[in-house]
């Protein structure tokens, strides 16, 4: 404790130099969500020498790009982190409460979300996250029509080291972990907003790894292969030959979002690599991180990317709080609001019922392309929504 106490001092005694002139980032009407690595952060053995330094680099990207949501990975002094948090009074944040060193951790802005839970999950596999658990947060929104709940997932998989056959084990290690994370997000949030978002330590087209004259197939090819409910927003940047690492020319740092994320609110080709970082903060690499951040940005006000086409029939409201998405639609129909939702009921054009649902969403994966009606009944009315369903 008195290494990390003395630490600290060392540290704030520099907080008065001028910060790096890193740029603002973050756009005011839209969600901005970046994951980093920041490498060995607060540790006095590892990652940058200059930690004091590193410090001030870390706090000046974080205050000074206007980021609304940060996944991290690497705080290895949580000490020093909340110390950190304390002049960025914009933001709240939690860190993982697993024993490997290198923490995981969300912050965001306290205007905009309220923190709904936080918890270290599949704990069980602990082995094939290399003891670093993915951390989730749930948060709910404050300002948007109708509160919003969204799931983080920060991680940080097996790094790829050492030997030619511990490569390939610290590989079937990643791709375990991402097969129980999968199966997670699965079973428990199905039809829940949910943004992954960290240090996986591979790419996306191909793996890092090559074994007996190839490379071998992306580790999450699992998720990659189920687009009806995941869209990794980083896959562009693996296409367009984009590194996320100052030394290594690949994306191993990677955001991934659910389908319902991706189908009414990630705003297309957002995805980027803030290289710029490196331009704005003298020997980036050295003194800051061996990682860029990755951005994605999302329109949560954004309830409709089309609107159906007149037919002449209105819709009608008994109350004004229900929001319905995505429309068109190919899959699933979502509904918002802040009442009790007690029953959907999705018809055709003569009335003809043709799904009744319980719960706050319907899937339409089977029903023809068209123009349907959707009635929402809650605790205090109906509401009849037009839809139209196009795969």
């Amino acid at each position: 404790m008195k290494k990390i106490i003395g630490y600290t001092a060392v540290v704030f005694a520099f907080c008065s130099t001028a910060f790096a002139q890193v740029t603002k980032v973050g756009n005011d009407t839209l969600l901005d969500v970046a994951g980093w690595n920041i490498e060995w952060f607060g540790d006095l053995t590892n990652g940058p020498s200059d930690e004091a330094l590193q410090f001030n680099n870390v706090k000046s990207v974080l205050k000074n790009t206007d980021i609304d949501i940060w996944g991290l990975a690497e705080v290895s002094n949580p000490t020093l982190f909340a110390s950190l948090l304390t002049d960025l009074t914009v933001y709240d944040f939690v860190l993982s409460n697993f024993s490997q060193t290198q923490k995981t951790g969300l912050i965001w802005k306290k205007s905009k979300f309220d923190l709904v839970s936080s918890a270290s999950v599949l704990t069980e596999y602990s082995y094939d996250f290399a003891s670093r658990a993915p951390l989730e947060v749930a948060l709910k929104s404050k300002d948007n029509i109708i509160t919003d709940t969204l799931y983080f997932y920060v991680l940080h998989f097996k790094a790829n080291t050492g030997s030619q056959t511990e490569k390939v084990t610290s590989y079937n290690r990643r791709k375990n972990a991402a097969g129980y994370l999968k199966t997670y997000l699965d079973a428990n949030r199905k039809y829940k907003k949910v943004i992954v978002l960290g240090d996986w330590n591979d790419d996306l087209d191909e793996s890092i790894v090559y074994e007996n004259g190839a490379y071998l197939t992306s580790p999450f090819s699992n998720f990659l292969t189920d687009s009806a409910r995941y869209f990794f927003t980083s896959l562009q940047l693996t296409k367009t030959g984009q590194q996320s690492t100052a030394s290594y020319p690949n994306m191993i740092d990677h955001q991934m979002i659910s389908a319902y994320m991706r189908d009414s609110f990630y705003v297309a080709n957002s995805s980027r690599v803030m290289t710029q970082t490196a331009a704005q903060i003298s020997n980036y690499r050295n003194n800051t991180s061996d990682h860029y951040p990755v951005l994605g940005r999302f329109n949560m006000k954004r309830y409709f990317k089309a609107e159906p086409p007149n037919t002449g029939v209105d819709e009608w409201n008994v109350f004004d709080d229900v929001l319905v998405y995505p429309n068109p639609a190919s899959q699933y129909l979502m509904v918002d609001t802040k009442q009790f939702i007690k029953q959907l009921v999705l018809t055709d054009a003569l009335g003809n019922r043709l799904i009744t649902s319980y719960e706050t969403h319907i899937d339409i994966s089977g029903i023809a392309n068209g123009l349907y009606f959707l009635t929402i009944v809650g605790d205090e009315g109906k509401a009849v929504k037009k839809v139209f369903i196009e795969h």
